[in-house]
């Protein structure tokens, strides 16, 4: 009676499966997409703001005052660096100015352009110009 109680579920299994299968609607295939208006453009040209950012960065003052040369003037500095002198820790820088023979300025003294001379080493200078720290190579790279 069991074998028979067997069958008779698995019959009735494979009735309400085959029901099942037919009773489902077919799936509708997707639609097809159409395609968006073609009817597209480049967006316009921005008008040229490069003088407005000129004007901005020469407000902003960057580079501090701008003095312009004088008629006639090269525009190289009466002056030039002519080495550094050690003496034990202790650094002078030597300058030549007007092709005269070479002066000394230590630490603390002033350029001829009226830059304040913070720190000597091997081959640079810091020195204060309009506030600013600046590091400046002696030797011509």
């Amino acid at each position: 009676m069991n074998t028979k109680l067997v069958g008779a579920v698995l019959l009735g299994l494979a009735l309400i499966a085959a029901l099942m299968w037919y009773i489902t609607p077919t799936p509708m295939p997707p639609a097809i997409a159409t395609a968006p208006d073609d009817n597209w453009k480049l967006p316009d040209l921005v008008k040229d703001q490069t003088t407005k950012y000129v004007d901005l960065v020469v407000a902003r003052n960057f580079w501090g005052e701008v003095v312009p040369t004088q008629a006639g003037s090269t525009g190289k500095p009466e002056w030039r660096f002519a080495g550094v002198m050690t003496n034990g820790a202790e650094r002078s820088l030597l300058i030549s100015i007007d092709n005269k023979p070479a002066e000394v300025l230590q630490v603390g003294g002033q350029l001829p352009g009226g830059s304040k001379i913070l720190k000597i080493s091997e081959d640079r200078l810091c020195i204060l110009i309009n506030g600013k720290k600046r590091m400046l190579p002696i030797y011509r790279q």
